[in-house]
């Protein structure tokens, strides 16, 4: 691969991050390898499988976008990861390293 095509390549994955991040929230770590998130369900009596699944796993901000396609960041601590539609579980920041 040349190098021009690995650079091209990385300023799309930055354009992508870009369109996940909040404009009031970039500068902020969410999909780093190092950045740790707990999976919350919402305990609701109707909770999917999936959801009860999930609940209490930690997952890397670096497999968040695969496993949860639909997230919403929502602040510097919390993304709902939209299992589904209505979905009222969330994943909350476990890691205190804030920065990228």
């Amino acid at each position: 691969m040349r190098l021009s095509s690995i650079i091209s390549a990385i300023r799309l994955i930055q354009q992508n991050d870009k369109r996940w991040v909040p404009e009031s929230l970039r500068g902020l770590g969410f999909f780093g390898k190092l950045d740790e998130w707990i999976f919350v369900s919402s305990d609701h009596e109707n909770m999917c499988e999936d959801c009860a699944h999930y609940n209490g796993q930690v997952f890397y901000g670096d497999e968040l976008r695969t496993i949860f396609p639909y997230l919403e960041i929502r602040d510097a601590n919390l993304i709902y990861p939209r299992v589904h539609p209505h979905c009222g579980c969330e994943l909350v920041r476990l890691t205190k390293n804030l920065r990228l």
